[in-house]
């Protein structure tokens, strides 16, 4: 599932705002909390697993 631009920084802030830590790096955004599994979303906009359930 590609997330288009303008979602990208909205995703991440709403999962922000829901306790996850962000942390940048050069491929994309790594989002973890506590004993759940890591989002991730590259700079292109596509998510793993994890923050496509959140999508849901």
């Amino acid at each position: 599932m590609m997330l288009p631009e303008p979602l990208i920084e909205k995703f991440i802030v709403f999962n922000c705002n829901a306790g996850f830590s962000v942390k940048g790096t050069e491929k994309g955004f790594y989002l973890s909390k506590k004993n759940k599994k890591s989002l991730f979303v590259s700079n292109k906009g596509v998510m793993n697993k994890e923050a496509k359930s959140v999508m849901s």
